[in-house]
């Protein structure tokens, strides 16, 4: 799926796909969905990307009337004859389009990219709905677990999330079972 293709027919099947995924969230009696915006082509822009994007999400929004919280997330550089979209900057040029716009951000993905997370969270928190976080590599790989060797310091997030006093959703997003299980064990040797 892709809201970012800038080919109409993809555009309107995701558009379809994700509403359909709106409506079962909203009878599960879900509170978030994040929306991946997708991959534009090479031969378009950021731009380019960032306007259909803010005009397909716009219409998610609306479905959505106020019954669950939308947000994108931002994503790791790799590009190809795809190119993943958006970097953290773009995420936050997006506000500028949408207004209402929610946010998930993600760390690890921030870490790959060597992107300032804090800054971000400062500038965004009150759009900052859900933060997804695990274990990344700066220019590779993530989501791995908290007591791997990584460049995350969930110690030092988890401060500062205090310290802003953010209110909203963390999510571990860690893919291997091990991982998950040692990661919660961490994080109550950490804050349990």
């Amino acid at each position: 799926m892709s809201l970012v293709s800038g080919h109409k027919l993809i555009d309107e099947a995701s558009i379809k796909i994700l509403k359909k995924t709106i409506d079962q969230s909203i009878a599960l009696n879900a509170k978030l969905i994040t929306v991946h915006t997708g991959k534009y082509p090479v031969y378009s822009t950021p731009k380019k990307a960032s306007e259909f994007f803010s005009q397909n999400f716009q219409k998610l929004v609306n479905y959505a009337n106020e019954k669950i919280i939308l947000t994108t997330e931002n994503m790791p550089i790799r590009r190809g004859a795809e190119i993943h979209f958006p970097m953290l900057k773009e995420l936050g040029n997006l506000s500028k389009l949408i207004p209402n716009i929610n946010y998930t951000l993600d760390i690890g993905h921030c870490i790959q990219n060597g992107e300032d997370f804090y800054q971000f969270i400062t500038d965004n928190k009150d759009k900052i709905k859900d933060i997804h976080f695990h274990n990344a590599i700066k220019n590779g790989k993530a989501h791995y677990g908290l007591h791997l060797k990584g460049d995350l310091d969930f110690k030092k997030l988890v401060d500062f999330l205090n310290k802003i006093n953010y209110q909203n959703y963390l999510t571990l997003e860690v893919l291997d079972d091990e991982d998950k299980i040692e990661s919660i064990k961490l994080i109550n040797t950490l804050f349990g």
